[in-house]
């Protein structure tokens, strides 16, 4: 069986997919975040920062991968804010939440 995949989130991002808020999360696509890490069904880890109090378990849905192109606006801008690079290809990978945020 597959570990689940780990994903560390900013507080912000965090407690957006504990309110229900969030269904999604962007990467930089790479060796760490591809279709092949990021497959459909896999289990996933979201945590607020590294630490272990704040988790959330979840499965993967569905995952998009493309140009800068296939995102809204403010995610454009988000992105190139933390990697600079115009030319870069995305993995947006949807996730249902299985637990909500308990600290477990």
């Amino acid at each position: 069986m597959e570990k689940p995949l780990f994903i560390p989130l900013k507080a912000e991002y965090y407690d957006a997919f504990a309110r229900g808020e969030k269904t999604s999360e962007l990467r930089k696509w790479g060796k760490r975040w591809n279709g092949n890490v990021c497959s459909l069904g896999r289990k996933v880890v979201l945590s607020r920062g590294y630490g272990k109090k704040h988790r959330i378990r979840g499965v993967i849905t569905q995952v998009d991968i493309g140009a800068l192109a296939i995102l809204q606006e403010h995610q454009i801008d988000s992105m190139l804010k933390i990697y600079n690079d115009p030319e870069m290809v995305v993995i947006v990978i949807h996730i249902t939440t299985e637990s909500k945020g308990d600290g477990k």
